[in-house]
């Protein structure tokens, strides 16, 4: 399982130190990197049990909204597009003799 959480619903202007505090003060684990985008970001903690405390924290007040924390979906590797569409989007192999 991940070590990765994302959080959701927070403030547009939160600075990840200050995510990174909560997590660490409240749910006394150790954060190993903190990304934050506008209104969402993703937490990846030392251990699997330091997630598992984070996630916990689910639905608790933070800037006076409740956070939503959960594990983040590992990424999948993309598909390449089918046969026949692939020829219409991508240039097809000549060669050029000059």
């Amino acid at each position: 399982m991940a070590k990765r959480l994302y959080v959701g619903k927070l403030p547009h202007d939160v600075p990840a130190d200050e995510v990174r505090n909560y997590f660490e003060s409240e749910a006394r684990v150790k954060v190993m990197d903190c990304r934050i985008m506008t209104g969402f970001g993703f937490v990846e903690f030392e251990t699997l049990e330091d997630a598992e405390n984070a996630v916990r924290l689910d639905g608790r007040d933070f800037h006076g909204a409740p956070l939503v924390i959960q594990f983040a979906r590992e990424n999948k590797p993309r598909r390449e597009p089918p046969r026949d569409m692939r020829s219409r989007f991508m240039a097809p192999n000549y060669l050029m003799l000059v």
